[in-house]
């Protein structure tokens, strides 16, 4: 839908500028397949076969789903800066001095070793707490929400992401809202 709605609007600009019309082409296929960037980048244009990583991201370490002491939490480590924070969070000083890990090309490469440490350390705090601790340390992530907590997270609610609506044959509906 998001695509045929970018070519309808590119088929409408087009026109405005130069009084012709467009043919808007959206397959399902196209769209799936645009959405495997950078699994597609590596099987287009590297040497490796991509292999299925679970919610790792094939490029960056540590971005994943890990573990809580009571559920999943993602920790997303985007940039060598954030890693750091998340060994002053996890009082892993050592751990910026390991050769390793210097730098994310080489976190990834690493990435067994650098998980059999993290796993767990992250296993010792429950969701809540991760959620606390990363958000307090400015690192990105957060906790695992099934869909009836992501539906009713304080931020969907606010944001008016569930509506209410009059339905003829119940007292009320309730449905998503519109982005």
């Amino acid at each position: 839908g998001i695509y045929t709605l970018t070519g309808i609007m590119t088929a409408l600009l087009v026109r405005s500028s130069t009084g012709k019309g467009q043919k808007v082409d959206i397959s399902l296929l196209d769209s799936l397949v645009s959405l495997l960037s950078y699994q597609a980048g590596m099987a287009l244009n590297g040497d490796k076969k991509p292999h299925r990583m679970g919610n790792a991201h094939p490029t960056i370490c540590p971005y994943d789903t890990f573990l809580a002491a009571d559920g999943y939490v993602n920790i997303a480590c985007g940039n060598d800066t954030l890693f750091d924070k998340l060994i002053i969070l996890l009082e892993l000083g050592e751990l910026g001095k390991d050769t390793r890990f210097e730098t994310n090309a080489l976190r990834v490469e690493n990435r067994s070793a650098l998980y059999e440490i993290l796993t767990p350390l992250i296993a010792r705090y429950t969701v809540q707490e991760w959620d606390k601790m990363l958000f307090k340390s400015g690192i990105p992530g957060g906790p695992i929400l099934d869909l009836t907590e992501s539906l009713s997270h304080p931020q969907i609610l606010a944001r008016e992401m569930v509506l209410e609506v009059n339905h003829p044959r119940q007292d009320r509906s309730r449905l998503p809202g519109f982005p």
